[in-house]
């Protein structure tokens, strides 16, 4: 049996699953507008009402729409200008706030806060970087404080104020990922020692290195996710390419779960694209196969579902469902 998947909605499919099935009579509400050209792709719930994103086909850029599941409470809630183009996402709720990222104009992408209670949505604090970045956007929550980055911009602390709004990191560098483990930050940064794993517990002057795992400071760390009280995240020592690494916060705990790809990297990893997901207390990961046909002909790549618990033994391909160029999973 074959069916149409694309790697990135499966892997984002747990995510939306939940809201729909909870959200179920209110979608059907929302979902045929008119002229839509594209339907929700991002659902959070605050005090009982649902926040998603909707792109108008007539109005080609997204928009931040709510409901509360009748045909009147249903609306375009930011921006209500339509001129305006944001392109709000990256939709968050924390302490009974509604966060995203939106374009603010001479500053890029920025974090708004939207209080209810006060019916006001503003930026938090103007970052000082400027242009055209993509906007990629991830978020944790440590000791009743939301922490956030913005591209490769630095790592904010807020409590949903701007007075409560501070910055953790120094200093420009590709962060993939934020997440909380063992009640202490983890996120890759640049400085001297490269591209390397980095803690906190959320202080801008308690910022420390886990191991330095590349001697060649050129490779970038991918965070995915905690597994059986593991933090396991990609990383490159420029001799296996990029594999799945585990630590347990220390240097000598710090160790590569398994080469799943020995010809090459596990997948092809950007800051903005890469495959994981944390479900049932095992991480599901993508893994691009290489197989040598001859000398004159190269490589055939092949793309298979792999999951772990943290350990070797138990790092392994799911024979089960086999992925296939041009986005098609099929069940053996």
């Amino acid at each position: 049996m074959k069916k149409p998947l694309q790697i990135l909605p499966f892997l984002l499919f747990i995510f939306l699953i939940q809201p729909k099935v909870f959200f179920g009579q209110v979608l059907e509400k929302v979902q045929p507008f008119p002229n839509a050209g594209q339907s929700g792709n991002e659902f959070v719930e605050l005090n009982g009402k649902l926040y998603f994103t909707l792109t108008d086909s007539i109005i080609s850029h997204p928009r931040i729409w709510v409901t509360d599941g009748t045909d009147t409470g249903t609306h375009i809630f930011f921006p209500t200008n339509n001129s305006q183009k944001l392109s709000p996402k990256f939709l968050h709720v924390y302490n009974n706030k509604l966060f995203f990222t939106a374009w603010m104009e001479g500053h890029s992408m920025q974090l708004w806060v939207y209080d209810e209670n006060a019916d006001s949505c503003s930026v938090l604090k103007y970052d000082s970087i400027v242009g055209g970045d993509i906007g990629i956007t991830h978020y944790s929550e440590l000791n009743n404080i939301l922490y956030y980055h913005i591209d490769t911009r630095n790592i904010y602390g807020t409590d949903g104020t701007p007075n409560g709004t501070f910055q953790l990191t120094q200093g420009n560098g590709i962060f993939s990922g934020i997440e909380k483990y063992n009640n202490e930050l983890y996120f890759s940064q640049y400085d001297t020692s490269g591209y390397e794993l980095r803690k906190s517990n959320g202080s801008p002057l308690n910022v420390s290195l886990v191991k330095d795992i590349d001697p060649t400071n050129k490779h970038n760390i991918f965070i995915c996710g905690v597994v059986n009280n593991k933090f396991l995240f990609y990383a490159n020592d420029s001799i296996h390419g990029y594999e799945l690494w585990a630590t347990n916060g220390t240097g000598l705990g710090t160790y590569l779960i398994k080469d799943c790809n020995p010809k090459g990297d596990i997948q092809n990893l950007t800051y903005s694209n890469f495959h994981s997901i944390v479900a049932d207390n095992s991480l599901y990961f993508i893994v691009n196969e290489l197989d040598t046909i001859l000398p004159c002909c190269g490589n055939t790549v092949n793309t298979y579902l792999w999951s772990t618990d943290g350990t070797a033994i138990n790092t392994t391909k799911r024979d089960s469902i086999n992925l296939h160029p041009g986005g098609y999973y099929e069940f053996d």
